[in-house]
């Protein structure tokens, strides 16, 4: 069951449960505070991620907590922070063109991201085995957190070596292609801007 902060099941304030289109709405209002420009449709991607995620990140037999308000949060475990990676990844990739070619590791965190990008084939058959998508949004997080220490640690379109520039393309290329997989495996969308 989705519970309340007091552990209880959820119910609206009027003692009924909570329908998904109410909770879809207030997802939704919460998302557009957070923008900066009011865009309704972005809202609406960003409230739907932001509930599929929310859901679907807590393995099938457990009840949760049900806190709508972290549910929209552009940081830690969320949809949006998942979405927020994937169009960063975008950007950076829409100042520039496609890259073939090996990777060079320079620094740790290229690492640690393809070892978690590798192991996205290993938590998706998990998840299928023991029907627990929560494996994949597990992995989602891992590599959104890989992803952004790689960011902040390693310049991309600002690396004066071709090489290393051309192999943190590849990476940045090879992150969004498993973002979008991992979006279509549970249904939400990347959207074009944040």
């Amino acid at each position: 069951t989705m519970n309340a902060k007091d552990g209880k099941p959820f119910k609206t304030r009027a003692g009924g449960v909570l329908r998904l289109e109410d909770m879809i709405h207030i997802l939704k209002d919460a998302a557009e505070k957070r923008l900066k420009e009011t865009n309704e449709n972005l809202a609406r991607q960003i409230g739907v991620s932001a509930l599929k995620f929310g859901d679907l990140m807590n393995p099938p037999p457990s009840d949760y907590v049900l806190v709508l308000d972290s549910f929209t949060q552009f940081e830690g475990k969320t949809g949006p922070y998942i979405q927020y990676t994937a169009v960063r990844i975008q950007s950076i990739l829409s100042k520039t063109s496609f890259e073939t070619g090996a990777v060079i590791f320079s620094h740790e965190s290229e690492r640690s991201l393809v070892k978690e990008l590798l192991s996205f084939h290993e938590s998706f058959y998990q998840a299928y085995q023991q029907l627990n998508p929560s494996l994949i949004c597990q992995k989602a997080f891992e590599i959104a957190q890989a992803f952004n220490s790689f960011y902040h640690a390693c310049p991309i379109l600002k690396e004066n070596d071709m090489r290393l520039q051309k192999s943190r393309i590849i990476l940045s290329q090879t992150t969004l292609k498993v973002f979008k997989i991992f979006a279509d495996l549970i249904g939400i969308e990347i959207p074009e801007k944040m």
